[in-house]
């Protein structure tokens, strides 16, 4: 559990073919909105070295997910 203040919520968000998936880059962070904009959407924020993460994890499961077909 965090002690500096910091709230923890753990959410969940089905990407599929039909999910919206939208980004912005505000200054140094790569802010995604995955889904729709009536409340059931999901918000992520994330830094350069995150989104370099990010996408190494996500190339790795698709590469997983190709090669099981």
């Amino acid at each position: 559990m965090a002690t500096n203040g910091t709230v923890l919520v753990a959410a969940s968000v089905v990407v599929d073919d039909h999910c919206p998936i939208a980004c912005e880059v505000v200054g140094d962070q790569a802010q995604f909105t995955l889904g729709h904009e009536d409340g059931h959407d999901l918000f992520l924020a994330v830094s350069e070295l995150g989104l370099e993460s990010l996408i190494d994890v996500a190339t790795a499961a698709l590469a997983q997910i190709r090669a099981a077909r």
